[in-house]
């Protein structure tokens, strides 16, 4: 725009566009020709009116849309048909109207004003497929153009039918999944109406149908294929009768049958079965227990006598669930010698050849092999047992000859003496099987009173054994173990030696069950008590027979070794009574056997009273409260109450007596009734103190005690409660919230708080809902809001205070409401506000909005508005005065669509008030944005199986525009090769397949490369940078390898790794399929060339090993196609045995046995026995010794032989231990080239004839007293030249007084030592005991002569017992074992503080040692040097030395020394000492600051606080207990002090502006409650605040 200078004629100086911004708004400047230009101003805004100068403009220029041909007349098209027109605004809508112009024919129709296309006629798609509508729209005067095609979509009206009623076809039952069976063909007149087809039976899975396999020569057909879907049994189902449905898109359905039938194939393998024509001894199980661990085979089992002749043994049976030659079996031997067995391959016939010999092989396991006829081959294997029956030909033999064995007596059965207890295992063993070598035992001599059973060579006790009434403490048993063979019986016999031992089975004993005795409570400490007749005793022997005494209460009394009992502290008669009168002890004896047993008796002690203590008060200061209207001759308090005497009955009686402190008000008798004698006054005297005494009544000088007796004097209720002021007046602002604190009131009562405290109520039921005060501190309350403006300006009341004497006061209180600002601005117009602006009209300057508001407060600034933005929330400016909003920017749809802007109105009053509202901007968008592709280019793999119209690819395509701008189509553009065109077309964002592909068909492109381009539908259109998507199709494998003919193969068991063992081929006939090999089932043997298929060993075999003597493997062969095909079959490997075992001896290559001198040239000394894992054929031993050609002379294997068959060795000469006693010889066993050695070990066992020598008959030692156990006296030296069990030296101790021998033992080689180490010298001083030696030793019966003392073992054995004795004389030797010991545990004592050298306590200890013990010095532990007390060291009384202090120390624990003299080392006891101080009332309270300084304000209410006054005092209990008190400068009372704590508050109110009271100097006071009270003072300084509380007055 522009304007004339002179007639100020705005004109136009460009081109305007009401579409692109409809206003202008600018400032004219006016200015005069004066000396002094002045200026004006004019703000024009200039409003565009729009015109019709844009055509209508179709959302889509081409409309497609698919209608089904039988529509209905009437019916409207869902196709949406809009446009739009630049001219039409948010305020003006410009009118269009819609036209169909051609191409209708009459079958279509259009709404003029909704676009809404109907169909206006019958149609046929058979006569007219489809309508190009040409459509047009119009504005008052222009025209925009479209065109619609609407594509008519057929009804199916015809269903699909099979080429077939029925179809049959044959599958092997070993098909793949996905195997072809059959196919299946459809037709449906409706062309190109696809076929769907489904298997309504489809074999519960087994198969599966492939459909809509489209036939392009006959577009009418479509096939399917029926494929195995599953794995197939023809053994489980031989025919499958299937059903499938032919469904077309317009669900029509035919339905037709499919029989599958399977075709059988050798897979599986032969079971072994029970022969039903088997009519010897033969059993069968599927499994077979013995070897299932190892085979997990069927198994056939049967006996045989070694015996029987060769011939045959039994016939073995298989079915096969296959059919034909699939089930054919022929039988093999595969794992034993075939020299041994043989079996006829039709009828499984087993037979053996050679004759059985048990010794070499007792069970022979036979594995047969049945192999079916079928193609491949396919096995079962399974076992059969021939158990060999054996000959009674071996006798039982004890793994030793001679047992010993130990028995405890009276523990032979158990609790219940029910099970017989066990004693040992002598144990035989036949090598012999079943009945011949099953075992039963029996004692044949020695067992007397049948004492002993045996069961399987276990022998237990029969009945139980009572070592003392046996006549000989060891049993000497034959015992015999014979087999089972009743015919034919073998025998071989132990001999069993069992010692009796003894147990502790005599229980202590005392004379008594009980005993009694009385003491007083002054018996001495460590004194004996004598207790007439007490005595225990103990019939056992030793260890079992002593005694050990224990108290069940060691409190007061203890006992000693020997059962003597002494007090061991001082007996307080009083300290006991608490408890009982007298004092019941359980003693109890222990003897020292193992378990250890008890016996006990009562002991009851009754203590006897002595006056030795005297009354004492409960408390040093007693209290006592009585009114002062309480009247005269009234009993105040029985102060007997009040006092303990820990005597007893005559010994607790007391006298009381007023020492001070009566003013002739009381009388206290003798026993303690304190009685008022006048009336009382407490504004007079408020507290009496009294100082009483009591005494013990018989020894009144010794025994008394003192106490203060303080009665304070109670109030009455005589005067009322007192506010502060009469008058109060508050104001109060009407923002005054409900429940604040207005003010506190204060109001006093000369009266003590006795009377209760001052409770507050407002009596007026006007006030009471908008005012209440609390009634315990006296707070006035809002309960309601005030409202200057609409509720009462002021309130007129009265407040009461009240004590617990309704005693009343009351004071007038005027509440003042004041006005204030509570109004805020209100904002006007429609709410919410909401405004529309396009992104391509948000210009800085434009102002797109305003605001307005009002507000209900007065002027002049309670109700001045001020608008601000409160937060930068975009690029907007909001004037401040007008409210007016503008834009500061441009605004991006993409990146805002709507912007909530807060705006604030907020008043000029004090405080400002505001509020707060949002203007919603929704942006309207603009088509600035290009649809963009994902990504520039793409590559997609497809199959060649893919069929039309399968989607290939789905792109990703965006654009950031909204409504129709961000619409778009994507469309392919060029493609390489151009035949690629056809192949494919877009659908959406999705590529579709256009065309069937083939890979191997030449005319099918395998690779296309697709340009792509996206164009959007805004206005004016944007197109996309262009983008590529290249297809490739991938070929499929269709075809399975198949093997070439191969065999089964056998190996030697010698075999090495890596070694050829045979070749597989195989073939394929897809092209450019490669075949690899590989076993399925693979253990780790064999090894397979992936390329080739040449099969390898792996590792070594062992025929000896069941698992390595068969391998069946199951060879696969797969291809490289996707997917990979696969087919499997079995190859069978068998190991042959080779002889590659040596013999083993067992059960090792070293035997060592035990041979007495005197054994017969012709016993057998022992069989030499040898395993071999290889077939029998390879397994024949033969044994030989091996003699040393180098060195014949010292050779032994020159004196034995051994029998070549058997292994049986002898010797040739008769043995001499004294000439030799070892004899060591190899033993060879050979079999073919395999040999093994053994080593044979021949100890040759001693007869006893030597007799033992003691050294020396008798023998002396000297022991100290404190030996310790196990500290040794001395040896006995023993000479025995015979060896081995003949050198046994059992030595025994007996003889000496009765508990000499628990004392002392004896060890297996004559050791004599400490038993337990409780001598002691005190009890006795020598010990003499006896020592007896026994050798036993076993003689043949003929060698016995007169001299030897002998006793009968049996027939042909003779025991010798040599016995020996000797006498041992022990002298003790005495030391100082026995410290002193403490009487008490804890020696107590009370000392007052402030005392010098006061006797606190004696400290008592006893020592029981006799030499020197009982002299007892004391002396405080060195340790405790800083310890201010003393010790006399003879007789252990304690004293202070020096004057202690409570507040310092209040309790000493310290450790005092009982010495003893005895011969060094000096023995030593710690006795605990406590000594308690208890308290004199000697410190006055100190304040925490030597002066108190405090500020208050004058406005300070009644009760505030000032501050606080704290003072401590060191000393104990009430004496170190504070209380606080005013004693001047507080006579006008404004301030108050609390007693206890110190808190010092305002009691009446202080006004600055009286210079009175601008400063206060008070003098506080903290008094203790001690006796008599001590005292302290300091000053407190108060300075007053002012505070504004007086308003100005003017002055004339």
């Amino acid at each position: 725009f522009g304007i004339d200078r002179d007639t100020g004629v705005i004109y136009l100086n460009g081109s305007i566009d009401y579409e692109t911004q409809r206003y202008y708004i600018f400032t004219v400047f006016a200015n005069d020709d004066g000396l002094d230009t002045l200026t004006d101003t004019l703000l024009v805004r200039v409003n565009l009116i729009n015109e019709n100068d844009n055509t209508p403009q179709f959302e889509l220029s081409e409309y497609t849309h698919y209608l089904s041909e039988n529509a209905s007349v009437g019916e409207a098209l869902q196709i949406n048909i809009t446009a739009f027109d630049a001219d039409s605004t948010l305020t003006v809508v410009v009118k269009l109207t819609y036209f169909i112009t051609g191409g209708a024919d009459n079958k279509f129709s259009i709404n003029p004003e909704t676009a809404v296309v109907s169909v206006a006629g019958p149609l046929d798609r058979e006569t007219t497929p489809e309508y190009l509508i040409d459509l047009e729209v119009r504005d008052s005067s222009r025209t925009g153009y479209a065109t619609l095609l609407v594509v008519l979509v057929d009804v199916n009206e015809a269903g699909p039918v099979f080429n077939s009623t029925s179809y049959v076809g044959y599958v092997r039952e070993d098909a793949y999944i996905g195997r072809f069976v059959i196919a299946i063909e459809a037709t449906d007149l409706e062309f190109f109406n696809p076929i769907d087809f489904i298997l309504t039976e489809d074999g519960n899975g087994d198969f599966k149908i492939v459909s809509n396999i489209s036939n392009p020569s006959a577009p009418f057909e479509t096939s399917a294929f029926l494929l195995v879907n599953n794995s197939l049994d023809r053994e489980t189902r031989e025919i499958y009768e299937l059903s499938i449905t032919a469904i077309d898109s317009g669900d029509r359905r035919s339905v037709s049958p499919i029989t599958v039938n399977l075709i059988d194939v050798n897979d599986n393998n032969p079971v072994f079965r029970e022969n039903p024509a088997e009519t010897a001894n033969v059993s069968f199980s599927s499994i077979c227990v013995e070897y299932n661990s190892t085979y997990n085979l069927p198994c056939y089992y049967t006996q045989i006598q070694e015996s029987a002749a060769p011939g045959l043994i039994l016939a073995v049976f298989t079915t096969d669930k296959d059919i034909s030659d699939n089930a054919l079996s022929l039988y093999s031997i595969s794992s034993h010698n075939d020299s041994m067995f043989r079996i006829d391959s039709s009828t499984g016939q087993l037979f053996n050849d050679l004759a059985f010999n048990h010794e070499i092989e007792h069970l022979h396991v036979i594995t047969v092999i049945a192999t079916n006829a079928g193609s491949p081959q396919l096995i079962a294997s399974a076992l059969v047992v021939v158990d060999v029956l054996d000959a009674n030909d071996n006798k039982p033999i004890f793994d030793q000859p001679i047992y010993n064995f130990t028995v405890y007596e009276n523990n032979a059965l158990d609790v219940n003496d029910t099970v017989m207890k066990f004693v040992g295992v002598a144990q035989a063993t036949d090598i012999d099987d079943g009945r011949n070598g099953e075992l039963s035992y029996r004692f044949i001599s020695g067992n007397f009173n049948d004492a002993f059973t045996v069961l399987d060579g276990t022998i237990t006790v029969t009945d139980t054994l009572d070592r003392e009434s046996l006549s000989d403490s060891i049993f000497d048993l034959i015992l015999q173990a014979t087999d089972g063979n009743q015919n034919q019986q073998q025998t071989g016999n132990a001999r069993v030696f069992i010692t009796v031992l003894d147990i502790n089975d005599n229980i202590p004993t005392f004379q008594e069950t009980e005993y009694v005795v009385t003491i007083d409570e002054e018996y001495p400490v460590g004194v004996i008590i004598p207790i007439p007749g007490f005595t225990a005793s103990d019939t056992d022997l030793s260890a079992n027979g002593t005694l050990y005494y224990e108290l069940s209460d060691t409190t007061y009394f203890n006992v000693t070794p020997t059962g003597q009992i002494y007090p061991v502290k001082r007996l307080d008669y009083d300290t006991i009574a608490q408890l009982q009168y007298a004092i019941v002890l359980n003693l109890t004896a222990t003897d020292g056997g193992s378990p250890p047993l008890v016996g006990s008796t009562l002991i009851t002690i009754t203590i006897e009273d002595i006056n030795d203590n005297g009354p004492e008060f409960i408390m040093d200061n007693i209290t006592s409260e009585v009114s002062e209207t309480t009247l005269s001759n009234t009993v105040i308090r029985r102060l007997a109450d009040d006092v303990v005497d820990i005597d007893s009955s005559e010994n607790a009686v007391q006298q009381f007596y007023i020492i001070s402190g009566n003013t002739g008000l009381f009388n206290l008798n003798t026993n303690g009734v304190l009685t008022l004698l006048d009336t009382l006054d407490r504004e007079t005297t408020p507290i009496y103190e009294l100082s009483v005494l009591v005494q013990d009544a018989q020894r009144s000088i010794d025994f008394t005690d003192l106490t203060t007796l303080r009665i304070i004097v109670l109030d009455a209720n005589d005067n009322t409660p007192m506010f502060s002021q009469s008058e109060y007046n508050i104001p109060v602002p009407e923002n005054t919230s409900s429940n604040s604190i207005l003010y506190t009131f204060v109001a006093s009562d000369s009266d003590t708080s006795l009377h209760g405290p001052i409770t507050y109520f407002i009596n007026d039921s006007a006030i009471l809902p908008v005012f209440r005060i609390a009634s315990q501190n006296a707070t006035l309350i809002l309960t309601s809001p005030l409202d200057f403006e609409t509720v009462n300006k002021s309130y007129e009341f009265y407040v009461y205070a009240i004590d617990n004497g309704n005693r009343t006061g009351r004071a007038l209180v005027t509440v003042q409401v004041t006005d204030v600002n509570d109004n805020a601005p209100i904002f006007t117009g429609d709410m919410p506000y909401f405004v529309t602006v396009c992104e391509n009209l948000t210009q800085a300057g434009l102002s797109f909005f305003q605001v307005t508001t009002m507000d209900l407060d007065s002027p002049p600034y309670n109700n001045r508005i001020k608008f601000r933005i409160n937060n930068t929330v975009g690029p907007f400016v909001i004037d401040e005065d007008s409210g007016s909003i503008s834009f500061t920017g441009a605004i991006d749809y993409e990146a805002t669509k709507m912007i909530l802007i807060p705006v604030t109105a907020t008043d000029g009053g004090s405080p400002p008030l505001s509020q707060e509202t949002y203007v919603a901007l929704d942006i309207c968008d603009s088509n600035d944005n290009t649809p963009i592709f994902s990504d520039t280019s793409y590559t997609q793999r497809i199959s060649e199986l893919t069929a039309p119209p399968a989607v290939v690819f789905t792109l990703t395509v965006t654009d950031e525009d909204s409504g129709r701008n961000g619409e778009f189509e994507v469309s392919i553009t060029q493609a390489f090769p151009g035949t690629c065109l056809s192949l494919y077309i877009v659908d959406g964002l999705n590529i579709r397949l256009n065309a069937d592909i083939d890979f191997e068909n030449a005319t099918t492109p395998i690779t296309c490369v697709l340009l792509l381009e996206a164009v959007d539908n805004g206005i004016p259109a944007l197109v996309s940078s262009s983008s590529s998507l290249t297809i490739t199709i991938v070929n499929n494998n269709d075809n399975s390898p198949s093997f070439d003919d191969f065999q089964d193969t056998t190996i030697p068991e010698n075999i090495g790794a890596q070694e050829f063992v045979t070749s597989i081929s195989a073939k394929d006939p897809d092209e450019d399929d490669k075949i690899t090999f590989s076993i399925q089932n693979s253990t780790g043997f064999f090894l397979i060339g992936e390329d080739n298929g040449i099969i390898t060993t792996n590792r070594t075999f062992d025929y000896e090993v069941p698992q390595d003597r068969m391998h069946i493997l199951s060879i696969c062969i797969i291809d490289d196609g996707a997917p990979p095909l696969n087919v499997c079959q079995n190859l069978i490997i068998t190991v042959e045995d080779v002889n590659d075992n040596a013999p083993v001896f067992i059960p090792s290559g070293q035997y060592e046995i035990d041979v007495y001198e005197n054994t017969p040239i012709t016993t057998v000394l022992l069989r030499v026995v040898t395993t071999d894992r290889d077939t029998p054929a390879n397994s024949v031993v033969e044994y030989t010794v091996v003699l040393d050609t180098v060195n014949p002379v010292e050779d032994d294997a020159r004196l034995f032989i051994v029998d070549p068959t058997s292994g049986g060795v002898k010797s040739l000469y008769l043995f001499d231990r004294e000439t030799k006693d070892l004899y060591e010889f190899p033993v060879l066993a050979r079999n073919g080239q395999q040999t093994t050695q053994a080593n044979i070990t021949i100890h040759v066992l001693d007869r006893n004839d030597h007799i033992p020598v003691v050294s020396q008959p008798s023998l002396f030692a000297s022991l100290r007293e404190n030996a310790t156990t196990d500290t040794t006296v001395g040896t006995i030296q023993v000479v025995d030249n015979d060896i081995g069990p003949n050198t046994n030296i059992s030595f025994e101790l007996k003889g000496g007084d009765d508990g000499d021998l628990g004392h002392f033992a004896i060890s297996r080689n004559g050791r004599v030592y400490v038993r337990e180490a409780s001598l002691d010298y005190e009890n006795k001083t020598i010990y003499m005991i006896g020592v007896t030696v026994r050798d036993r030793s076993y003689i043949p019966y003929d060698d016995i002569t007169l001299e030897d003392d002998v006793r009968f073992i049996n027939s042909t054995m003779m025991e010798v017992i040599n016995t020996v004795n000797v006498t041992y004389t022990i002298q003790l030797i005495d030391i100082n074992d026995n410290a002193p010991i403490c009487v008490m545990d804890l020696f107590e004592g009370l000392l007052e503080e402030s005392t010098v050298n006061v006797k606190i306590l004696e400290v008592v200890a006893t020592d029981r040692d006799g030499l020197g013990g009982q002299s007892i010095t004391y002396m405080v532990e060195p340790s405790n040097d800083s310890i201010p007390f003393s010790i006399t060291s003879n007789n252990g009384e304690l004293f202070n030395e020096i004057s202690l202090d409570l507040e310092a120390q209040e309790v000493y624990r310290f450790i005092v020394l009982a010495i003893d003299e005895g011969i060094a080392p000096s023995r030593t006891a710690s006795c605990n000492i406590q000594v308690t101080i208890t308290d004199k009332n000697d410190n006055n309270p100190q304040f925490n600051r030597a002066e108190y300084y405090f500020n208050v304000s004058e406005s300070l209410p009644v009760n505030g606080s000032v501050g606080n006054i704290f003072a401590t005092d060191l000393d104990a209990s009430v004496n170190g207990q504070v209380e606080y008190f005013f004693e001047s400068g507080n006579d006008a009372g404004h301030f108050s002090i609390d007693r206890v704590t110190g808190y010092v508050t305002l009691a009446n109110p202080v006004d600055y502006e009286n210079p009175l009271q601008r400063s206060f100097k008070i003098l506080v006071a903290a008094t203790d409650l001690g006796f008599p009270p001590l005292q302290n003072r300091t000053d407190i300084y108060i300075t007053v605040l002012d505070f504004n509380d007086n308003s100005p007055i003017a002055v004339d």
